[in-house]
């Protein structure tokens, strides 16, 4: 039986945004941009 679980949070905002960061930097070298979404939920 499965059953939904939320999953404790182990990551600082601090950590995340960096992550975040180097993503969106990834795909800047491929000319890409982030999605309409991500920048107004990442407020680019």
């Amino acid at each position: 039986m499965s059953e939904y679980r939320e999953l404790e949070n182990k990551y600082s905002k601090e950590y995340k945004r960096s992550t975040w960061d180097m993503a969106i930097g990834l795909q800047a070298v491929d000319e890409l941009e982030p999605s309409e979404y991500l920048q107004k939920i990442y407020k680019l």
